[in-house]
């Protein structure tokens, strides 16, 4: 049953939109995000939300974790959980089945790391890293890559070339000065168009120090869930979703029903059918995951 912190108000929420309700009984998988969503400020899973987990898992309904991070980092809390789902990584751009094997990626292509490679020999100051199916390569040290790009150790090698796994990447994190990655940048986009997402940014913790993500355009969560829907044989309306920030807005608006977290961005709470009381730090997940669990049990 429902945990007592969060019973009460549960039980009034549903009892007050009758209409509500019947949405969620149609719910047999919710999509979560981690950073801002699942996770707290200590970078875990609070108790809240792990007992509502359960309740979920109890009532038939399936927990998917679906996030910009790496498959290994998201891994990690998907065992810790016990799930036995899918992981959508990379923000849309690699999913894996529980056991680790490729059931869709989004591959760069080899046209397009044969260009990153060319303007690489360019720059050899520049240190580029490819997320592929089976871990992360990079030419430098990947403990460097932004703090929420950086990968489950297991899952890193160092490479000296990078070109014979490029033809791999689902995605490419190029670090290196502003010109250097200017030049990356300007050079795909001469190439490739808006075929390919370029997103440029400076480095927090050093001043001449640039990053450039390069991914394939239309690829985000929406894709991945629309993927794994038909994957499982599910209805739009029998999926939920729950995130706090713009890369989880396609997400939320594919899912019969959506959810934000109160630290969101106005964005994403614009597309929610309902708002967590509480936050991330809060184990305000919970509440959403409670309302679904509630709404399948037998009411009077």
């Amino acid at each position: 049953m429902i945990h007592n912190s969060i019973g009460a108000f549960l039980f009034s929420f549903l009892s007050s939109d009758k209409r509500f309700l019947a949405r969620l009984k149609h719910i047999r998988l919710v999509a979560s995000d981690l950073d801002g969503t699942l996770l707290n400020d200590e970078n875990g899973i609070g108790p809240e939300s792990v007992r509502a987990i359960r309740e979920l898992n109890s009532h038939g309904v399936a927990l998917l974790l679906a996030s910009g991070r790496s498959d290994g980092f998201i891994r990690h809390f998907s065992r810790a959980l016990g799930s036995p789902h899918p992981i959508v990584s990379l923000n849309g751009a690699l999913i894996k089945d529980a056991s680790g094997i490729v059931l869709w990626q989004s591959l760069l292509g080899m046209e397009v790391g044969a260009r990153i490679a060319e303007i690489m020999r360019r720059h050899p100051e520049m240190d580029v890293a490819a997320f592929t199916g089976d871990g992360v390569h990079a030419t430098g040290d990947p403990s460097e890559l932004p703090r929420y790009l950086a990968a489950y150790p297991p899952e890193q090698r160092v490479v000296q070339d990078l070109l014979p796994l490029l033809d791999r990447a689902v995605m490419c994190v190029a670090r290196g000065s502003y010109s250097a990655i200017q030049d990356l940048s300007v050079g795909l986009a001469k190439d490739f168009h808006t075929r390919v997402d370029r997103s440029m940014y400076q480095s927090k913790s050093a001043e001449n120090t640039y990053f450039l993500e390069i991914r394939n355009s239309g690829v985000h969560k929406g894709t991945a869930l629309r993927f794994l829907a038909r994957h499982l044989g599910l209805r739009p309306r029998e999926v939920a979703a729950i995130g706090d920030y713009s890369n989880d807005v396609e997400m939320l608006k594919f899912a019969g029903v959506a959810a934000a977290m109160r630290n969101g961005i106005e964005q994403v709470k614009r597309h929610a059918d309902f708002v967590t009381r509480a936050t991330s730090s809060e184990d305000g997940a919970a509440e959403f995951f409670a309302l679904i669990a509630s709404a399948r049990e037998p009411h009077t």
